[in-house]
């Protein structure tokens, strides 16, 4: 892979910068206690990271597969099992709609447990297979955050449906649907992380108007190739301060819309996660476009955008890209790299 050696030196200088003893307790933002996965919860450590109730250092490395709930269970076993051996430790993944089938998020949940490995889920406001908004969101996020109450091992609820057609045709109304959401969960679970997906190359906070009060963490996505420096830079310094979750890079094997006309490669998602690393983001997401929707390769199928191109999902889980994040974690694991830093300590993150 071209320039691999410099692009981990880069990451060995960002990894520096990642804080490996607790901080500030003061803004210390989740419960203190386990539940019933017997996995510590996760919280905000005060100084823009993440950490366990135990004040354990927790930097999230998590895969998107939007339709894990799709899988045969056993599929499920295998798909955990192959990324906790790649170094990943967060999944993201929800229900489609409103149809929620929770006996089959329960199963993922215990299966991801018994890897160590924590759930990102997602609460759409938009039903996608329908066609249509979910409009009672406050009642349907907090049925949601009911039934998991006591689930100790979801890193953290995201609430989607800023990058809907209903949300480009009307922010203002999928602004308010996603904070009823918001208020769904609190009423329940007073305590869990919460953040928003954003649109692809905007703030949540300063194009979808959505206080930094009603977020956990910033999250920020770019869907496309290219410098993510200033996105995350803009969020990195933005007051009030709060860890920043790369949440989605583009997707490697993506193509024929974000720019990735000839096919989005490995090269271009982990230069946007090891930009990322340097200015200062407390966790990092990968995608690759037959994961996500779990593509079956043989017959044209492409999950939910029908495509022959495609790998088979088994695959594209030792993709180059899956290759060279577990590289990034194993660095990042190194104990010489252990240093009490915080974002933007080595003057890093200030300059494109």
């Amino acid at each position: 892979m071209k320039q691999m050696n410099m692009r981990f030196l880069a990451v060995r200088i960002a990894c520096m910068m990642m804080p490996m003893f607790s901080l500030g307790r003061e803004a210390a933002c989740a419960l203190e206690r386990n539940d019933e996965n017997n996995m510590p919860r996760i919280r905000c450590d005060g100084e823009q990271r993440f950490e366990t109730v135990r004040g354990e250092p927790f930097f999230p490395v998590a895969d998107t597969a939007w339709l894990l709930v799709r899988l045969l269970n056993e599929d499920i076993e295998y798909y955990v099992h192959e990324r906790s051996k790649q170094g990943f430790n967060v999944i993201k993944f929800g229900p489609e709609s409103a149809e929620v089938d929770l006996p089959k998020l329960d199963f993922i949940l215990d299966t991801l447990a018994r890897y160590g490995m924590y759930a990102e889920l997602y609460i759409p406001a938009y039903d996608y297979n329908a066609d249509e908004l979910i409009l009672d969101n406050y009642t349907f996020a907090g049925l949601i955050a009911k039934a998991f109450l006591k689930r100790s091992n979801i890193f953290a609820y995201t609430l989607e449906g800023l990058d809907s057609p209903h949300a480009k045709n009307n922010l203002e109304s999928m602004r308010q649907l996603l904070l009823e959401a918001y208020r769904g969960i609190r009423s329940v679970d007073p305590h869990r992380l919460i953040t928003f997906h954003p649109r692809s190359g905007r703030s949540v906070v300063q194009h979808s108007g959505i206080e930094p009060e009603y977020m956990d963490f910033y999250s920020v996505h770019k869907c496309n190739p290219g410098s993510i420096h200033d996105l995350v830079h803009a969020e990195v310094k933005r007051t009030p301060r709060k860890p920043v979750f790369l949440s989605e890079p583009v997707y490697e094997g993506r193509g024929a819309m974000c720019g990735c006309n000839h096919g989005c490669t490995a090269d271009q998602v982990l230069e946007q996660i090891e930009e990322a690393l340097l200015v200062g983001v407390a966790g990092i997401s990968y995608g690759h476009y037959s994961i996500w929707s779990f593509n079956h390769g043989t017959d044209g199928k492409w999950g939910v955008d029908p495509s022959p191109e495609g790998l088979p999902w088994r695959e594209a889980l030792v993709s180059p890209g899956a290759q060279g994040i577990s590289e990034i974690v194993g660095t990042q694991r190194n104990p010489l790299l252990r240093m009490d830093r915080s974002p933007g300590d080595l003057g890093l993150g200030t300059t494109p």
